[in-house]
């Protein structure tokens, strides 16, 4: 019986492409904002203020709004890259790329989504990740990318610090 599992269970994983997962991750960065403001929305509807109440009053909720805004940012990064993959062009910004996002989660605590995107990188590039070509970063022509990543980096970053100083 154990072994039936074991094999069912590595012929599934067998058939998750980099693609999938890269895919449920620009879901769940859609989703997570739209979560967020939906709470937002209960908690002004509960109160009988305006939606934008608790943003103003509660510097927590700052912080989480700035944070869920990035995650936009973050969704359209996915989505680039999970076409990048797919036409196999500029690993090494994509493996710049998503280091920067795995950090960003790390920071933003958002597990879910670091995992997904741990997984992704261990899938595609293996411990090869680390292995960025500089001569090859330059002649790379989509660089606009980097300063996607970098901010959602910084937001993250500056949220995180802020959070726990708080």
């Amino acid at each position: 019986m154990k072994t039936i599992v074991l094999s069912k269970f590595q012929t599934v994983r067998s058939q998750i492409t980099s693609t999938k997962i890269l895919h449920v991750t620009e879901i769940l960065f859609i989703t997570f904002p739209l979560l967020f403001l939906g709470l937002l929305g209960l908690i002004s509807w509960h109160s009988d203020a305006d939606i934008m109440e608790p943003v103003r009053l509660n510097p927590v909720y700052s912080l989480y709004f700035i944070l869920f805004l990035s995650f936009f940012f973050c969704a359209f990064i996915v989505k680039y890259m999970k076409k990048s993959v797919a036409i196999k062009q500029s690993q090494d910004i994509l493996k710049i790329t998503a280091l920067a996002l795995i950090l960003t989660q790390l920071f933003t605590m958002n597990l879910i989504c670091g995992w997904l995107l741990l997984w992704f990188v261990k899938k595609e590039y293996g411990i090869g990740v680390f292995r960025i070509s500089w001569q090859g970063l330059k002649k790379a022509t989509q660089k606009w990318i980097l300063l996607f990543s970098g901010y959602t980096l910084l937001v993250s970053f500056f949220v995180c610090v802020i959070r726990f100083s708080l």
